[in-house]
């Protein structure tokens, strides 16, 4: 999936992989991101995409503890 603008067309062409491994009785989560072919007005997300998706990461941890 990819962000869209006000008139519903993609603003960039993106895919994602994310791999899980077990690590000290927890999970390690590795996100790898690859963005192509973005539209000129995408290019300042770029730079907020990592503290995007730590930030998204972070409250799906928050959610899981709370829910164990």
């Amino acid at each position: 999936m990819s962000p869209l603008d006000g008139d519903g067309n993609a603003l960039c062409e993106n895919w994602n992989s994310v791999f899980f491994a077990e690590v000290e009785g927890g999970t390690e989560v590795i996100l790898d991101v690859h963005v192509m072919n973005f539209r000129p007005e995408f290019a300042p997300n770029l730079k907020g995409m990592p503290a995007g998706w730590s930030s998204s990461l972070d409250r799906l941890g928050e959610l899981l503890k709370s829910a164990s």
